[in-house]
C-alpha cells in the first residue's frame, strides 16, 4: 500500500506537471531536464505560481495569495492543490515566509499594473518579477539558503532574461531604455548568471543553457512527452543535439562569465 503522504505528492505532482506543459516550451523543457526530484519540485513551485497567477486580476486577489500561502508555509491544507503543492517544496527545501515574500511583491506590481520610471526601479522590478521566482526555484533545486553566490548567480539569470525579453517587447519599459541599452543590461546579468553554472550538475547546468540558448525544437515535444522527463538511454542523443547547437553546458561555461550581482544590489525597493 503506498502511504497516504506519498499519494498525495504523487497526486499533487501529476498535477503540477500538467500545468507545466502549458508554460512558455522553454521553460517547460528546462524543467524537464532536470533530476527527478528537482524536476518534480520544480514543476510544483510552478503550479504555485500558476495558483497565484489565478488570483491577480481578483479584487481581493492579493490577500488571498497571502493567506493561502502562509497556510502552505505552516503545513496547513489549503484545498487549492498549487499551494498545496507549494507546502511540499516548502517542507522538503525549508522555504519560509521571508524566502518566498519577494515572490509575492513580484505578484503585486503585476496587479497594480506598476510600470518603473528609472533604470533603478527597472532593474528593482525585473527583481521581483524574475529575480525572486529564480531564487525560489534554484533553492527547490537543492541549493541552500546559506550559498549567497548560487542565489545571486540565480537571481541575475532570471533578472538577465526578463530584461533580454523586455529587450524584445517593449510594453513595460516603453520610452524608458532603447532596445540597445536593455540588450546590454540583460547581457551583463546573464554573465553573472554563467558565473554560477559551474557548480551545478550536469543536468543542472543542462537546464540553464535550455533557457539561455538555441535547442532542437523536436525536444520540446520529446521531453514533455517522456513519462519523468529524458530518459537516461536519451541522453546520447540529447548530448549530440545539444552540441550541434552549441548547447554544451561545458562549452558554454568556456564563454565570458563575470562575478555575480548581490541580490540586494538588484532589489532596491520600488516606491
Amino acid at each position: 500500500m503506498i502511504p497516504a503522504a506519498r499519494a498525495d505528492r504523487d497526486e499533487l505532482v501529476a498535477h503540477a506537471r500538467v500545468l507545466m506543459a502549458k508554460a512558455p516550451a522553454r521553460l517547460a523543457v528546462a524543467a524537464g531536464l532536470l533530476p527527478k526530484l528537482a524536476r518534480e519540485r520544480a514543476w510544483l513551485l510552478h503550479g504555485w505560481w500558476w495558483a497565484c497567477d489565478g488570483f491577480v486580476a481578483d479584487p481581493d486577489g492579493l490577500i488571498q495569495i497571502r493567506r493561502l500561502t502562509a497556510s502552505a508555509l505552516a503545513g496547513v491544507p489549503t484545498g487549492e492543490v498549487g499551494f498545496d503543492g507549494l507546502a511540499i517544496v516548502a517542507a522538503e527545501c525549508g522555504f519560509t515566509w521571508v524566502q518566498i515574500a519577494d515572490v509575492i511583491t513580484g505578484f503585486e506590481l503585476r496587479a497594480t499594473g506598476h510600470r518603473p520610471v528609472s533604470e533603478t526601479e527597472l532593474l528593482s522590478h525585473a527583481y521581483y518579477i524574475a529575480g525572486a521566482p529564480a531564487v525560489s526555484m534554484v533553492r527547490a533545486m537543492g541549493i541552500a539558503e546559506d550559498d549567497g553566490e548560487m542565489l545571486d548567480c540565480a537571481c541575475a539569470l532570471g533578472v538577465g532574461l526578463w530584461l533580454r525579453a523586455a529587450a524584445a517587447d517593449k510594453r513595460h519599459v516603453a520610452g524608458l531604455l532603447s532596445a540597445k541599452h536593455l540588450r546590454r543590461l540583460a547581457a551583463s546579468y546573464l554573465r553573472s548568471a554563467r558565473y554560477g553554472t559551474a557548480h551545478l550538475r550536469f543536468r543542472c547546468r543542462w537546464a540553464v543553457c535550455t533557457l539561455l540558448a538555441p535547442w532542437p525544437q523536436r525536444w520540446v515535444g520529446l521531453v514533455m512527452s517522456l513519462p519523468h522527463g529524458p530518459a537516461d538511454a536519451a541522453l546520447p542523443l540529447a548530448r549530440a543535439d545539444l552540441a550541434a547547437v552549441k548547447l554544451s553546458p561545458d562549452s558554454w561555461l568556456e564563454e565570458e562569465s563575470a562575478p555575480p550581482r548581490t541580490i540586494a544590489e538588484t532589489a532596491a525597493r520600488v516606491r
